[in-house]
């Protein structure tokens, strides 16, 4: 209880009067330190575990990626999988903690490595892992890769369909991005923001803003991230007039989207300042709360 409340000095002290203390007792301490990035203590509690087993393992190596520390989660990996030699088994929590630490990396090698061995050692490729591997193949620049596990899988959700779009969108594969955008089950505004800012990115502000045009027309609500796509693809085109109906779209809607959001303001100084309208930048500028000097 103490360490889903993350109070972990309560937790500690519950522990300790545990007088027969099991694996669950040791995991829980463990995991609770770890949810909190104390992994100094999270360390002092694995050295001291009698048996610590995969759930241990799972909790380290998630959370530290989880903290930004993926090239150390990855490092703990490859040190227990030494230590433990053929008695380190592994499980789908595994695969995920370890995939994701990979994409963080961009480290396609040992990611090919851990979905080969995962997949002879027979763990089962469940929605969860499937969605980390298409994630991870797609940060790796790899949409083919992301492709062949997204045409395996026997159930697909909205997070499966947008990685994929994601993973085509980073390596600039625009046309595969939009076929398979438009046999999305669910389009959703992630999945919207992903096509604009792609087409925004590619040097297309026009095709962007077609697509925002019609993202509205659906009746989706724009969220932050999706005016920072457009207001980019105005600049860069730069067409103030295209931008200044973007403005004035974020004015009327202010009651669904914070005006004073620090990335949207940004990104409207930055494309009055490129369509040449610097009163306007300035005007913006000297109202921004928080300036990001």
């Amino acid at each position: 209880m103490y360490a889903k409340c993350s109070s972990v000095e309560y937790a500690q002290q519950a522990f300790n009067e545990v007088s027969n203390k099991n694996a669950q007792s040791w995991n829980t301490i463990l995991s609770a330190y770890c949810k909190k990035g104390l992994f100094g203590e999270t360390f002092q509690v694995l050295d001291v575990m009698p048996e610590p087993n995969v759930v241990s393992y799972n909790s380290v190596i998630s959370s530290l990626t989880h903290h930004g520390f993926p090239g150390k989660a990855m490092g703990f990996f490859k040190r227990t999988q030494r230590q433990c030699g053929d008695e380190f088994l592994i499980d789908e929590f595994t695969v995920v903690g370890v995939v994701n630490a990979c994409a963080c990396l961009g480290v396609l090698r040992l990611l090919r490595e851990l979905h080969g061995f995962a997949t002879v050692i027979g763990v089962r490729f469940n929605l969860v892992v499937c969605n980390a591997l298409i994630d991870a193949y797609g940060k790796c620049g790899k949409p083919e890769y992301s492709y062949s596990v997204f045409c395996q899988m026997h159930e697909t959700d909205v997070f499966s369909w947008t990685s994929m779009l994601v993973a085509y969108i980073r390596a600039s594969r625009l046309e595969d991005a939009c076929s398979l955008f438009d046999n999305m089950p669910v389009r959703n505004v992630v999945a919207w923001t992903a096509l604009i800012m792609g087409f925004a990115q590619n040097g297309e502000g026009e095709k962007a803003l077609c697509i925002f045009k019609e993202m509205l027309e659906e009746g989706i609500v724009p969220s932050a991230s999706t005016y920072v796509s457009v207001l980019s693809a105005c600049a860069d085109i730069p067409i103030i007039e295209k931008g200044k109906q973007v403005h004035g779209h974020i004015f009327r809607y202010t009651c669904l989207i914070d005006l004073h959001n620090v990335f949207v303001v940004n990104a409207l100084i930055d494309m009055y300042c490129k369509c040449g309208d610097m009163i306007s930048a300035m005007t913006l500028f000297g109202r921004l709360d928080g300036k990001d000097r």
